[in-house]
């Protein structure tokens, strides 16, 4: 299932997949999950390793996104903005042996300074004049209301990508209508990140249907960028879209919502089998403690 992305222009479809490292690695896990990601069809985002990622898709064809900007904020000038944004695209690009990326989105965690906007935005342009990025996006990562006061002066972006899920609704609910004013295509992020350290559906009881059913339920209205760490992830993910999406009503939500935010539901995985788990549950419990 695809449909046409905003101001791109073109169709892409509805699960995106962001590459993380096995908990427990075996054998061959990056050419398999690297493999079972490009016969999706769908963009591949690199940005936790790009030189980890990009080894394994040299020479291969896929649709490559990239998260930049992590060193703007010792910007000290609009020229010292584009040199760092200048030296991030220049690394990804020798990470992935090719002289374009598909997808080159800038990250905004807070307000930024308007000199390291304009010098992130000269750098981002010239890139995309170069033959360098074929579109440019946003990466929303800290409230909604601070990613707006640094987008809502500057026009440069065909996608928006923003963390959608329940308990951090306030980016989306901020920054969709802007997106849909400006035909901007949005791409959710983060749809099972309800707390702690290990996404949610790590928690869930085996042969649980929530977690499809949510992710059927918000790639209605935009793709959706799934962290994946198996190629059975990524299966699991295309099984919960083949389907009629099922109804998940807002009481299903708030009762799902309601038992992540229960210390008895952490008491419980914290004896789970799973070491990562067990340290995340741990986490989460001393968190509540007041």
């Amino acid at each position: 299932m695809t449909e046409v992305l905003g101001r791109t222009n073109q169709a892409f479809p509805r699960l995106w997949w962001a590459l993380r490292v096995p908990h427990v690695p075996q054998e061959g896990w990056r050419d398999q999950l690297v493999g079972a990601a490009l016969e999706t069809g769908a963009p591949i985002d690199i940005s936790t390793s790009p030189g980890l990622w990009g080894g394994a898709l040299r020479g291969r064809e896929a649709s490559i996104l990239a998260r930049i900007g992590s060193t703007l904020d010792s910007a000290q000038d609009s020229d010292h903005a584009a040199n760092l944004i200048q030296a991030e695209i220049l690394q990804t690009l020798c990470a992935v042996g090719r002289e374009q990326i598909d997808f080159l989105v800038l990250r905004v965690k807070r307000r930024r300074e308007e000199f390291q906007i304009e010098g992130a935005l000269q750098a981002l342009e010239m890139a995309k004049q170069d033959g360098h990025a074929r579109f440019l996006g946003l990466s929303a990562e800290g409230s909604g209301l601070g990613v707006l006061s640094t987008w809502q002066f500057h026009d440069a972006f065909e996608i928006l990508m923003v963390p959608r899920n329940p308990i951090h609704s306030e980016p989306y609910q901020t920054l969709q209508p802007v997106a849909r004013e400006r035909r901007v295509g949005v791409v959710t992020t983060q749809p099972f990140h309800w707390g702690g350290d290990v996404p949610i559906p790590e928690f869930l009881p085996a042969g649980s249907d929530v977690p499809g059913a949510w992710l059927a339920h918000l790639a209605q209205d935009h793709p959706v960028l799934l962290g994946v760490r198996t190629p059975n992830e990524i299966a699991a993910a295309k099984e919960a879209l083949k389907a009629p999406p099922p109804v998940l009503s807002e009481t299903d939500i708030e009762q799902l919502v309601a038992d992540i935010r229960s210390g008895s539901t952490w008491a419980r995985l914290a004896s789970d089998p799973r070491p990562w788990v067990q340290l995340a549950a741990q986490r989460r419990l001393d968190s509540l403690v007041v």
